[in-house]
This record gives structure tokens, C-alpha cells and sequence, in this order.
């Protein structure tokens, strides 16, 4: 979205949280119709990102942009990186 549609960093940064909770949403609901969500755990999670979330987006607005970028590029290379060495592995 960065270098195609020359969007916006913060607007790319926030598009994709976007997308990640309408799957987390649908994930959540899957799982819980087939009992397979730990409910301390769950509520452990969400007590977590809570506040996670509140102070990222505050970190977010104060970081330059080129910052962003760099940080948003690592975080998909190490994913690309950890979902190759598993594909490798099996």
C-alpha cells in the first residue's frame, strides 16, 4: 500500500490493524463456537493489549514516519523470515 497506491504510512499502519482485528474477530468467534478458547488465558491476553494498544498509538504519533516505515519493514521481513523457516522445516 506504501509504494503502490503511495498511501500514507499512518493511514497503511492503520489500515492493517484493521484488517488484523476483523480476522482476529472471526478467528475469536470460530474458536469460541467449537470450545477451544481457554477463558483465563483470553481475558489475560486482552488485559494486556489494552493498554498495549493505548500506548502504541501514542508512540505511534510520535514517531517520524521514516521510523514507522523502517519498524513496519522489519516486522513484515521477520515474519517473512519465521513463516519461511516453518514452511522449511515441515
Amino acid at each position: 500500500m506504501l509504494c503502490v497506491l503511495k498511501i500514507p504510512t499512518r493511514t497503511t499502519v492503520g489500515s492493517s490493524l484493521g484488517v488484523v482485528l476483523c480476522s482476529a474477530v472471526a478467528g475469536f468467534i470460530g474458536k469460541l463456537g467449537t470450545n477451544q478458547i481457554r477463558l483465563a488465558l483470553a481475558v489475560t491476553s486482552v488485559l494486556g493489549v489494552l493498554p498495549g494498544a493505548q500506548i502504541g498509538g501514542f508512540m505511534s504519533q510520535h514517531t517520524p514516519t521514516r521510523a514507522l516505515r523502517l519498524i513496519l519493514a522489519v516486522l513484515i521481513a521477520l515474519t517473512e523470515a519465521k513463516m519461511g523457516v516453518e514452511v522449511l522445516r515441515h
